[in-house]
């Protein structure tokens, strides 16, 4: 069922269909929390996702020094230029300036100028919330020396919509290399002391604490522009904007994104340019540094139009830059609302709040690699009428006797809440025999050996939580 059937399916057991969006509004609300709850409790077979990540192996460059970290030119380019950037590790192979020999810091920012890559360097001992960024960042007190660094890709930022790990290893296809990674738990990393600097081909993996970006605080307006592409449909617009730290790097891994900040809804005609204006400047130009840091914060734009409730980005091929802000016109042509199938073939607003867990491995890698990386993954909600739940149709109905139950207690019903909520929990039962595990998996019980080569190998206890 899509969401306008389940909403009618549930008006139909309440007797209770008025015509009024706000009330439509309330039951898709309800519908949604459901369906995302029930999504986050488990490790559902419909609940996971499998993504390919790269990691790279460490890398050595050459820069100078300058007054807020370490000038790179000209700037890296192909692989070296893919962990060249935020959030990963720097290690200065000498000491110059203020910064210490084999001493570890955090790129916080990279910016390009012409061939020059300029990154800002934070000493991880000053955390920047405790302490103002202008503090917490290196300010050297030489520059234009010769220095020889490496670059460390030690955190991994997972996807958006990682709820959890559930698997990472090698699965390289053909005569590719394959290696699982096991688990290990951060008191077991402290208690044995894992050596951070070991590399090789990684055999553990563990969660390390997640990242996330500030959110926009100026809120973006739709203006009538003067290009060729116009809207297709009269109706309500809404325009909403994040932040994401790229800087020209082209990077293969995943990127952080913030969390958004929307737009008043805008009434439009048909036939009408929109451009995109009252953006948050975040560029602080060359010529300022170091009095002022910044992070190179540049800009996703979203857009909801009247042909659906999804904000749908529409600058997935040009990422806004820093400097462009209420002066500066986004689009030189407009919006492009009349490209084909444009709102289901580009990315829709993430509603993970811009938090983004990550890990790493133990070794770390020691050659670049493709990961599989199988995980837990929160679903998008159902905003069209037309969005169906990434789920199988026989546990559609879970969905419509939980969000039925809700309803009735939200009316004080207590009684048919209470049915409904059996009913619930009896669907729900029959999607933990099916879709737990699989029907043709092969169970061993009691202790098994086929050969002493077994004896070493994690096995997992089976059982069944009520």
């Amino acid at each position: 069922m899509n969401l306008k059937h389940m909403r009618e399916y549930v008006a139909n057991i309440l007797d209770y269909n008025p015509n009024v969006q706000q009330y439509k509004d309330e039951v898709n609300d309800i519908l949604n929390q459901v369906y995302v709850t029930h999504f986050s409790e488990r490790p559902w077979e419909y609940a996971q996702r499998e993504y390919d990540i790269e990691i790279y192996k460490d890398r050595d460059f050459t820069g100078q020094t300058w007054n807020r970290g370490i000038i790179v030119n000209p700037q890296p380019s192909g692989l070296a230029n893919a962990i060249y950037g935020p959030n990963m590790i720097l290690e200065p192979l000498e000491s110059k300036g203020a910064l210490v020999a084999n001493k570890e810091y955090n790129l916080l920012a990279r910016f390009d100028v012409s061939s020059n890559a300029y990154s800002i360097i934070h000493d991880p001992v000053l955390q920047l919330d405790q302490h103002p960024i202008s503090q917490a960042v290196i300010t050297n007190t030489t520059t234009g020396e010769d220095i020889n660094f490496k670059m460390k890709h030690r955190h991994i930022v997972l996807p958006p919509d990682c709820l959890e790990i559930l698997s990472i290893g090698l699965r390289g296809r053909q005569s590719g290399f394959r290696q699982p990674f096991f688990n290990i738990a951060k008191y077991e990393d402290e208690k044995f002391g894992l050596d951070l600097d070991q590399t090789g081909i990684p055999t553990n993996w563990l969660e390390t604490a997640p990242q996330s970006l500030p959110q926009p605080r100026i809120k973006p307006k739709l203006v009538a522009g003067s290009g060729t592409n116009q809207t297709q449909v009269a109706g309500d617009y809404q325009i909403a904007y994040t932040f994401v730290l790229t800087s020209g790097t082209n990077r293969s891994v995943v990127e952080i994104e913030s969390a958004p900040i929307f737009g008043d809804v805008q009434t439009f005609a048909a036939g009408v340019v929109l451009d995109a204006t009252d953006l948050e400047v975040t560029e602080t130009y060359a010529s300022q540094i170091p009095t002022v840091v910044f992070r190179e914060l540049r800009k996703h734009i979203y857009i909801k139009t009247p042909e659906t409730n999804h904000f749908v980005r529409v600058t997935d091929s040009v990422t806004i830059s820093p400097d462009q802000a209420d002066s500066t016109v986004v689009f030189s042509n407009g919006i492009p609302f009349a490209e084909p199938l444009i709102f289901e073939n580009r990315p829709k607003l993430s509603e993970g709040e811009g938090v983004f867990k990550t890990c790493r491995l133990y070794p770390r890698q020691d050659d670049d690699y493709t990961l599989k990386l199988r995980y837990h993954f929160r679903p998008k909600f159902l905003r069209d009428d037309n969005d169906s739940p990434t789920m199988p149709s026989d546990a559609h109905l879970y969905l419509c006797y939980a969000a039925i139950a809700e309803i009735f207690f939200k009316h004080s019903n207590i009684t048919q809440g209470r049915l409904y909520e059996q009913k619930a929990r009896k669907e729900l039962l029959k999607i933990e025999n099916k879709y737990l595990t699989q029907k043709d998996k092969a169970y061993i019980k009691g202790g098994y050996r086929a050969s002493p080569s077994y004896y070493g190998r994690p096995f997992v206890r089976i059982t069944r939580v009520p």
